[in-house]
């Protein structure tokens, strides 16, 4: 009887570490995973912030160019 439990104690818990290594995968792509979108949508962020840049430049060359037509 005592060797039938350690066998099946045996069993259980090799197939109980083989799950979690299983568990403990699917856990590290899901974080690479969102670590690859964050990466991603701070690349898009910089990159809209750069053409708001631009367009603040230009913006700030149209007023002053207007000032100046204003102005004669």
């Amino acid at each position: 009887m005592k060797l039938r439990s350690m066998a099946v104690f045996g069993v259980g818990y090799v197939l109980g570490t083989r799950a979690g290594r299983e568990r403990y995968g699917q856990i590290v792509a899901a974080a690479q995973s969102a670590s690859k979108r964050l990466e991603d949508y701070i690349a898009k962020l910089e990159a809209f912030s750069g053409k708001i840049d631009s367009f603040s430049g230009r913006l700030d060359e149209f007023k002053t160019k207007l000032r100046d037509y204003s102005g004669r």
